[in-house]
């Protein structure tokens, strides 16, 4: 061999080695990894009988194989005080993922009871289930079962029929277990439905606060909705306040729209604590959305509207007849409460700045040398010294012009 073919020959080994080491590296990085998987979708909702498709996503250094698991929630009967093994309605089951439950009060693996996951057995160690008390299972069956659906080895889930649903929608929780290392596992949430269906609802503003109403002022807001739902067919809705179907005459009352809004009228007092407003599909009662109204006393302003307009001025020519207007600052309730005028347009005066209700109020043009040619517009505030009293908002115009 000559000296050029050695050379290339041992190039040829350096490029497979470097190769390799390039190899060992990306190999340990991916391993070095946290292992995970994902789902996608996380949620779905799936038709009564149709199908849907989940897919594993992983990081680290695990595969993609996984094995499907539903979540199954079932009575086992009640206990006779005799009987101690009990069949569960599915085998395979994943391990661990049980809660038995007696009467209500979880049991606990091999001090209450043994359980085989394959055949799906449970067999109460020391006291047999009392008489008449109920015994409940919560578990995940590989494969899921015809009454929650069934999922294949691809992650292809199958709703179940319409006859068999609990609930219209009905949740139902998929899992899926990491094969390399069953401590790894995802789940996912399905809603399956029959239509016509509400899925979900949604309210807006879902917190806020509103005016106390008077004999002459009915103060409104509305609130509204957004609904998730399938079918042709109209479906309704239900507004409660305060658990009471369209509310009363002490906390307010709601009327809605079909699927567009609800309109909240205020009661005639301020009240204590805030009211509940929700909104609940007339199809699935543990379908709904709530939202929370704090009821307010308010400051008002008597003999006045609250957008005033002062009509033209002329820039910095001084005013020989006041430009004013005067009201009377109170409580919608007529409770006396401290107040105080903030964020006060530079070209007017307030006075007084500040006191107690009732009390009267002058605002008046006043330095009219710091405008410009045009309209000018701004609010006034008045906000009152005590929590729960809603401030009294003005929008205040003047237009300017120069003298020349």
């Amino acid at each position: 061999m000559t000296g050029g073919e050695m050379r290339k020959t041992e190039i040829k080994i350096i490029f497979v080695l470097i190769c390799a080491v390039l190899l060992m590296i990306a190999s340990y990085s991916e391993g070095a990894k946290k292992a995970t998987i994902t789902l996608i979708p996380k949620t779905a909702a799936v038709e009564s009988g149709k199908t849907k498709k989940f897919v594993v996503k992983k990081t680290g250094g695990i595969s993609k194989n996984v094995k499907w698991y539903v979540k199954i929630d079932e009575s086992l009967g009640s206990g006779d005080g005799i009987t101690t093994g009990f069949t569960l309605g599915n085998q395979n089951i994943q391990e661990n993922s049980e809660v038995i439950s007696v009467g209500g009060v979880k049991q606990i693996q091999n001090t209450d009871y043994t359980i085989d996951y394959v055949l799906g057995t449970v067999n109460f160690i020391i006291t047999a289930p009392p008489n008449g008390i109920e015994i409940t299972a919560s578990y995940f069956a590989e494969g899921g079962s015809t009454n929650v659906g069934i999922i294949d080895g691809t992650g292809i889930y199958t709703a179940p029929d319409k006859a068999v649903l609990t609930s219209n929608p009905m949740r139902v929780v998929i899992k899926a277990v990491s094969v390399d290392n069953p401590e790894i596992s995802k789940k996912a949430f399905v809603k399956v439905y029959t239509p016509p269906v509400i899925l979900s609802l949604k309210i807006s503003p879902n917190e806020t606060s509103i005016a106390v109403s008077d004999k002459f002022i009915k103060e409104k807001m509305d609130f509204t909705l957004k609904a998730v739902k399938k079918g042709k067919k109209n479906v309704t809705v239900e507004w409660y306040i305060n658990d009471v179907e369209g509310g009363n005459s002490t906390v307010g009352t709601i009327v809605g729209t079909g699927l567009i809004k609800g309109t909240y009228t205020a009661p005639l007092k301020v009240l204590a604590k805030p009211v509940t407003i929700k909104v609940v599909s007339s199809l699935n009662e543990n379908i709904f959305a709530k939202a929370t109204v704090t009821v307010n006393d308010q400051l008002i302003a008597n003999g006045i509207p609250t957008s005033v307009y002062f009509g033209e001025v002329i820039i910095g020519k001084d005013i020989t007849n006041p430009i004013q207007e005067i009201f009377t600052i109170t409580t919608r309730t007529e409770e006396a409460v401290g107040w105080q005028a903030t964020s006060v347009p530079q070209w007017l005066e307030i006075i007084p700045r500040s006191g107690t209700t009732p009390d009267q109020v002058v605002m008046q043009v006043t330095d009219t040398g710091r405008l410009n040619d045009g309209l000018h517009t701004g609010t006034l505030i008045f906000q009152s010294t005590k929590k729960g009293v809603n401030p009294l908002t003005f929008s205040v115009s003047i237009n300017a012009r120069s003298e020349f």
